[in-house]
């Protein structure tokens, strides 16, 4: 075998220290590791997150109307009668009375 055959191939055997020896392995796995993490960082923060958020942000004026309703009728401002009275209200016009 001539020798410039040998350096020619010698790269593709790869052998110990032809491409800088075992802590090559563990940085590209680290690489590895962090690209699925930046993917997954990437995928919840412009995804997940515009959805979970959108869908408090469609709650809209009905949902805090009613919210207040329930805190009056908690703190004892209003009693049951006028409670159900103003929430069926609120539920039969949208949130508009």
């Amino acid at each position: 075998m001539s020798s410039a055959f040998a350096y020619a191939v010698a790269p593709l055997q790869m052998g110990p220290g032809v491409w800088g020896g075992w802590w090559v392995g563990i940085l590209g796995m680290v690489v590895w590791a962090l690209v699925l993490a930046a993917v997954v960082y990437a995928v919840v923060r412009l995804v997940i997150l515009p959805v979970v958020e959108g869908a408090d942000a469609r709650a809209g004026p009905e949902d805090d109307a009613l919210a207040e309703l329930r805190q009056r009728f908690a703190r004892g401002e209003i009693d049951e009668e006028e409670f159900e009275r103003r929430a069926e209200v609120l539920r039969r016009t949208g949130g508009e009375e």
